[in-house]
């Protein structure tokens, strides 16, 4: 990249903090996030084009939206818009995805996964007249959760209190004793460690469980992870690659909770939920998954097992580790630093990446090859950085920030 290409994104990043906090409208594509500024001009399948007349192979695809790759959906949308009425296509999504999640009886349609995340989190709470929430994990920007990490101010304490993390079953263990008696869900990522066991003694207890499938919704199986586990919960969440890119959440669940936004005193609406873009997109999103899904899985398995072996053969398994199912997957390391370094040196050789890849069905097995390809020069710097016990050598711009510290 030469210096005047350098200049543009800069000279955006400049603009971009007059005028909207972070410079960006989500902390994860925040320029904190990278090891330089980067802004996205167009994207062709697998890649991402910048501003700076950059090409990088995109393996976080607009924070795992973009399932089916960047790509023109313009042939299944047009003639469709927000209605003053509702639209036949809300129909025909909802009954696609009833006759397709085993936890679906009725669906309700948002914009985003963390709208999902409120209203299953409100619902639970109608039901059972019960105020505390056990979490698994991260699930959204709404006050009920957004108490537990650093960035709380503005939440009142007594909402605070209401929501409790668990991060193993000893830990959901002493909450369900703790607060036995208020308890109103557990509402956890179904790929999270031990879900088999926490499921369980959900069950046992007699808890509603939400499945927060924002990120593992329709990429680990078009039916859901929780059609892979056999677990069937009360209440799941849908949303960020069931669109495409475009926003669409979906909240679905037992008709004994959802009618509650009917006739049951829970209030959820909204103004955009059914317009029919995005519903449109969903539908033909779901068609193509459901013919080549199974791809995500095949290209995930080549890179995790490959990666796997050069953290052994190069003895770094100490600071590294592959993690995820592998339809999303990534590197991660033991610190930021090593994570900072990672990212930094990928971004060198054109590979766009947080934490976790999200492959999409565009990415080519040659791209995935250039990838092992350069992954595997990168572990040997880090390698380097590490026997040497100074990874501040390397790190060019500093480390870069972790948004959601618990």
């Amino acid at each position: 990249m030469t210096e005047q290409s350098t200049q543009i994104s800069k000279n955006l990043l400049d603009r971009a903090l007059q005028v909207i906090p972070s410079a960006s409208q989500t902390y994860s594509k925040s320029y904190r996030y990278f090891t330089k500024p980067l802004f996205a001009d167009y994207g062709i399948n697998g890649f991402l084009y910048t501003v700076d007349g950059g090409k990088y192979h995109d393996f976080d695809m607009g924070l795992g939206s973009m399932i089916l790759g960047y790509k023109d959906m313009a042939d299944c949308v047009e003639g469709y818009s927000n209605f003053s009425i509702p639209h036949p296509v809300e129909i025909e999504l909802a009954e696609k995805l009833v006759e397709l999640i085993p936890s679906a009886e009725m669906v309700k349609f948002f914009k985003n996964g963390s709208d999902a995340t409120e209203i299953a989190v409100r619902l639970a709470r109608a039901y059972t007249e019960k105020d505390i929430v056990l979490a698994g994990s991260y699930h959204g920007f709404h006050d009920w959760y957004v108490g537990l990490i650093e960035r709380n101010k503005g939440i009142p304490k007594a909402v605070q209190e209401l929501t409790k993390q668990f991060k193993n079953v000893e830990e959901l263990k002493y909450f369900l004793e703790q607060y036995k008696d208020n308890i109103a869900c557990v509402i956890v990522e179904p790929d999270m460690e031990n879900i088999n066991e926490i499921s369980s003694i959900i069950r046992e207890n007699n808890i509603i469980l939400i499945f927060d499938e924002v990120l593992t919704g329709f990429r680990n199986h078009i039916k859901g992870l929780q059609y892979i586990l056999k677990i069937t919960p009360d209440i799941s969440c849908f949303g960020k690659c069931m669109a495409n890119g475009l926003p669409l959440s979906a909240v679905v669940g037992r008709r004994a909770l959802m009618q509650l936004m009917d006739d049951g005193g829970v209030f959820a609406s909204s103004t955009f939920g059914g317009e029919t873009l995005a519903l449109s997109v969903a539908l033909e999103t779901i068609r193509e998954l459901e013919e080549k899904g199974a791809y995500l899985w095949k290209i995930g398995i080549e890179w995790k097992t490959t990666i796997e072996k050069l953290i052994v053969n190069k003895g770094l398994t100490d600071v590294a580790e592959v993690k995820g199912l592998p339809s999303r997957c990534g590197l991660v390391f033991i610190n930021n630093e090593y994570q900072t370094l990672y990212k930094q040196e990928l971004l060198k050789r054109k590979i766009l990446v947080n934490r976790l890849n999200n492959f999409c069905l565009a990415h080519t097995y040659e791209q995935i090859d250039y990838y092992i390809k350069c992954a595997d020069e990168v572990l040997d710097i880090i390698k380097k950085a590490k026997e040497e016990n100074n990874i501040g050598r390397y790190l060019e711009n500093g480390t870069t920030r972790d948004m959601f510290r618990r």
